[in-house]
């Protein structure tokens, strides 16, 4: 049985876990998530099975994408003014628990907290892996509102490396890109 809640700071050796196995890796990323506890905003929520996290949503108050693009950024802040956005900082579900509505699950916890924070838009950065050419965080958009493509750039994380961070899929030098996109979150 699948059970969800917030995430907690004892949680946080399962996160960086998560985090390092299937998003980035590197030394930023143990100081990364431990300060995103240290600000005001930050929502995660985990899905445990048997007591083991088997799967992690967050997202932050603000816009901040892995790689910088603070001309992209600037865009969006412009474009959708700067105040009731967050940003969605990770999902990640063990292989061994995938296609059973984890994902579906964290999404729509997710989405209670943000609308119980007041947020009206949610920014992702949905990866698109050059090596199996899929988007894996796009089937959880439809359960978080309308969606909104902002831009597409297939060398979105051509950068990673300048930020202490590597790729699991290609290593320091990315080839992989992102699709941006803004939700409109459900009231």
């Amino acid at each position: 049985m699948f059970t969800y809640s917030l995430v907690c700071r004892n949680d946080l050796p399962d996160l960086i876990k998560l985090y390092r196995g299937y998003l980035n890796d590197g030394d930023a990323i143990d100081r990364y998530i431990r300060g995103n506890f240290e600000t005001d905003g930050y929502i995660a929520v985990k899905c445990v099975c048997d007591g083991k996290t088997v799967g992690v949503i967050s997202a932050n108050k603000g816009l901040e994408f892995t790689c910088g693009h603070e001309d992209l950024i600037e865009k969006i802040y412009k474009e959708w003014g700067n105040k009731d956005i967050y940003c969605g900082e990770m999902l990640a579900v063990l292989p061994e628990f995938r296609n059973q509505g984890i994902a579906k699950g964290l999404a729509q916890r997710l989405a209670e907290e943000l609308k119980e924070k007041k947020a009206r838009y949610l920014v992702l950065e949905e990866w698109q892996r050059s090596i199996e050419h899929d988007t894996p965080a796009n089937g959880i958009v439809k359960y978080l509102g309308t969606s909104e493509t902002v831009c597409i750039d297939p060398e979105f994380y051509k950068d990673l490396a300048k930020y202490g961070l590597t790729c699991p899929q290609c290593g320091q030098n990315c080839t992989c890109g992102a699709k941006v996109i803004i939700i409109t979150l459900a009231q």
